[in-house]
């Protein structure tokens, strides 16, 4: 908040001080080192799943759960390909019977 009396009252120092420039420029490097560390969770998960026998063992897993859950075995339908769409084709012939009929 810009002109806020109390800001840096608990450190000892005040805001435009060069102990306070200081101090922040050692935060905002600190935290940007963190964030280029810190991985994505897609890279996490590819490393993973990387691992030998991981994909067997979460296909085992999911197999065996779209026997008892529905929404297992969409995952799994969806998975493979399976998936159902909605189609929708108008029919033209029907589209212009309609149309002459109400003059349009």
């Amino acid at each position: 908040m810009p002109g806020n009396p109390n800001f840096g009252k608990e450190y000892g120092f005040k805001k435009g001080e060069a102990r306070a420039s200081e101090n922040g420029k050692k935060g905002r490097a600190i935290r940007a080192e963190k964030a280029r560390e810190r991985k994505s969770l897609a890279q996490v998960l590819l490393y993973e799943l990387g691992k030998k026998g991981v994909q067997e063992e979460i296909c085992a897993m999911l197999i065996s759960r779209a026997k008892r859950s529905d929404k297992a075995f969409e995952v799994l339908r969806d998975t493979i390909g399976e998936k159902p769409t909605d189609k929708f084709a108008p029919n033209v012939a029907i589209l212009l019977d309609q149309a002459e009929k109400y003059g349009v």
